[in-house]
């Protein structure tokens, strides 16, 4: 179990007082700080440790899909809490992992909100570092036109704030942008002043950096000495911190240097240095740049010791013309004859291996197929019947309402009647039972009949729905039920919308009668192309290992999740709650 050392801030409701803990924590003592604070809705809390826990998934476990779930929460807590300080931190993380994950567009969109909030602030620090991140992105998505406009913003930015160290990755980014577009000239006297100013500001890391660029356009220039001592320099300035990629490049840029200059005894000493850093950062590809220079170094090895073998051969062939000549003419027919034999099975052996991959394509071609005819049938019938479901819900519930309601309703206008006239049976017991038992059957009748057909879905939609589920729930018998939506469409597709009131139902229904929960969070949101559902109770939870089990509720919500071409991913921990995201495709047509 990894530790976590955390600070973290209780903000308790009742009293308003902060209770501060500092001390190690492990991530099951993390998850109890949670369902403590799902308890006690201590939404400061909640807000924090899934801050700190996207912070341990990515910072220490490298899990990034994981950290982005993290801090979505977090993100979620802090806007209620109204902390616009620590909601624009999580933005800024947000917006890394969109970077990591190649969501460049994302990742824009988000920098560029966060300069505008700093902006309104006035800090300028915030604006320039992430005006800079912006135009690294551009020049990584190739769009060299954005890339200038972000750069000389920063620029701008910089002269007002004065930082040395802004400035200087403000040159190196302009260095990059001009060698990509093959301004070679203009890029070294840009890499040579920021050499400058880093020595003025005695910043070994941004020496080092500015002496690689220099070498690595004298490289591009074809000046291979000037790029070797300008790239031997940057070595020794450069960090000594483990996976350093700055030195891997150096060493890289040193071996293909001295591979030009002919000094293949130094070129293979850089190649060794380059693929031992490389066997600490990536686990393949690690002797491909030592094998190709051994091979050369070898090379040269074997022309000397070829020299040698001809001169003895020169030597001895005056002595035995006869017998060399039938030798060589033999050796010559033997190596023809292996050549035309490993050619041959060469040959055939790469059609068997490109029959057999053929055929095993077309395997998984058909079997793909045959899966995919097996899904759509499966969809439906899944959707025939669960349209066929509401159909008859709807028919039940009017029948009901309309026959069993109005025949109940007649009875006890009847009974009114009867009171009317006979005053006297106001005060038999056996009467006002009966007449008990009426209202409570018709109040029966039109809650069976709410539950078959929600009234609110055609004439108010599935929010106001939901409202009135809720809304039913709601008594010291049940649990604290949270509905929150954001930025949830408002109109939706009829059969969709009441799949969706039928899973939340259903996960409503499970929790009250299994899950022993007090407080129930049901969020709908929209994201992207997505419907998004989250439901969340601090229940007695179950084991995901043991679904099947578990009665027909469950298969009832995997079901209209698969009609609407959705995903459900459940959490759930004996002791812990139970979380349930469900993700619907909703694009538009």
């Amino acid at each position: 179990m990894y530790k976590l050392i955390l600070i973290l801030f209780f903000y308790t409701p009742v009293d308003t007082t902060t209770i501060v803990l500092d001390s190690s924590y492990t991530e099951n003592s993390l998850n109890k700080i949670l369902q403590k604070a799902r308890k006690s809705r201590d939404h400061y809390t909640l807000a924090n440790v899934y801050f700190k826990l996207g912070e341990y998934e990515e910072d220490e476990l490298n899990n990034n899909h994981r950290a982005f779930d993290y801090y979505t929460r977090s993100l979620d807590y802090y806007k209620l809490i109204k902390d616009t300080t620590q909601l624009n931190v999580v933005k800024e993380r947000i917006a890394i992992q969109y970077v990591k994950s190649g969501l460049y567009d994302d990742a824009i969109d988000g920098y560029k909100d966060l300069i505008q909030y700093y902006k309104e602030k006035d800090d300028v620090y915030q604006q320039t570092k992430l005006v800079g991140k912006v135009s690294d992105i551009y020049l990584e998505k190739g769009d060299t036109e954005k890339k200038l406009e972000y750069l000389d913003l920063a620029k701008r930015l910089n002269r007002i704030l004065k930082d040395t160290t802004f400035m200087i990755e403000n040159m190196h980014r302009t260095v990059l942008n001009y060698k990509f577009l093959n301004e070679l000239d203009t890029a070294l006297s840009i890499a040579n002043r920021s050499l400058s100013v880093s020595l003025i500001a005695n910043k070994p890391e941004f020496v080092s950096k500015s002496l690689f660029h220099i070498g690595d356009i004298y490289g591009e220039k074809r000046n291979y000495l000037s790029a070797e001592a300008h790239l031997q320099r940057s070595l020794e300035y450069a960090s000594n911190r483990p996976y350093n990629e700055d030195k891997l490049n150096t060493y890289n840029l040193l071996q293909n240097s001295y591979d030009k200059l002919g000094d293949y005894k130094k070129a293979y000493l850089f190649a060794r240095r380059y693929e031992s850093l490389k066997d600490s950062i990536m686990d393949h590809d690690r002797l491909i740049e030592e094998s190709k220079i051994a091979i050369q170094y070898r090379t040269e090895e074997n022309k000397r010791e070829i020299q040698n073998l001809e001169r003895k051969s020169l030597e001895a062939e005056e002595k035995t013309k006869s017998q060399k000549r039938t030798v060589t003419l033999l050796t010559i027919g033997l190596g023809l004859l292996s050549l035309a034999i490993y050619y041959i099975i060469s040959f055939y052996t790469q059609r068997i291996k490109a029959s057999k991959i053929i055929n095993q394509q077309k395997d998984q071609i058909s079997n793909q197929k045959i899966r995919e005819l097996e899904d759509n049938l499966k969809i439906s019938s899944m959707q025939s019947m669960i349209e066929g479901q509401e159909v008859e819900r709807e028919r039940i519930a009017k029948d009901l309402h309309d026959s069993l309601g109005g025949l109940l309703s007649t009875i006890k206008l009847q009974f009114d009647n009867v009171q009317s006239k006979v005053k006297s049976l106001s005060k038999v017991k056996e009467y006002q039972n009966a007449n008990k038992l009426i209202d409570a059957a018709v109040e029966e009748v039109r809650t069976i009949s709410r539950n078959l057909q929600p009234g609110a879905m055609k004439d108010l939609g599935l929010i106001a729905s939901l409202k009135d589920l809720f809304n039913r729930v709601d008594g010291k018998h049940y649990p604290e039920v949270t509905f929150q939506y954001f930025n949830f469409p408002e109109k939706i597709d009829n059969m969709k919308a009441l799949s969706i009131y039928r899973i939340i139902q259903e996960l409503l229904n499970n929790a009250i009668k299994h899950s022993k929960a007090k407080e129930i969070l049901v969020q709908l949101s929209k994201q992207d192309e997505e419907l998004v559902i989250l439901f969340e109770d601090d229940g007695v939870g179950f084991n995901p290992e043991k679904l099947e089990r578990q009665g027909m509720g469950l298969e009832n919500i995997q079901s209209r999740v698969n009609y609407l071409k959705g995903n459900v991913h459940i959490d759930s921990q004996i002791g812990k709650g139970t979380t349930f995201l469900i993700h619907i495709h909703n694009k538009e047509s």
